[in-house]
């Protein structure tokens, strides 16, 4: 691989660094959202820290939770780009293996197909032999 090839391999966003920069720019437009709805209706935030009391230690391990998943949800999808990778270089792999051994099987019969015509040319030219030899002997016989 050349080194512009890897500099251009390099520079190509994958799937899942899109993926990140939109879920993080999701979550702060919501976030702002929020902000600015609390702000517009200052009712809403007692309403909210309320609903946070009522959930006590759950809110907070519902957070650590969803903190904890997602991290764990970005490594597994890793581990799957990675294998996906993987996978997709043994197929070249074994692609490759199939062209030579196509090759390897028509330069085979080709060598086969040789033989047999010169095997073919030895025979007819051996058979021409025996005839003549047979002449002879029979004109030699026959004095």
């Amino acid at each position: 691989m050349s080194e512009d090839q890897k500099l251009e391999t390099k520079a190509e966003a994958r799937p899942s660094d899109l993926t990140g920069k939109a879920v993080l720019a999701g979550g702060a437009g919501a976030g702002v959202a929020i902000v600015l709805a609390l702000i517009q209706q200052p009712q809403m935030v007692k309403e909210l820290a309320a609903l946070l009391y009522g959930w006590g230690p759950l809110a907070l391990i519902a957070v650590v939770g969803m903190v904890f998943a997602n991290q764990r949800a970005v490594q597994v999808v890793s581990t799957l780009e990675r294998n996906a990778a993987a996978q997709q270089a043994l197929a070249l792999a074994v692609q490759e293996i199939a062209r030579k051994d196509d090759r390897n099987e028509q330069e085979r019969t080709l060598r086969l197909d040789m033989i047999s015509y010169k095997l073919g040319v030895v025979l007819e030219k051996l058979d021409h032999i025996e005839v003549s030899d047979l002449r002879k002997g029979a004109a030699s016989g026959s004095r």
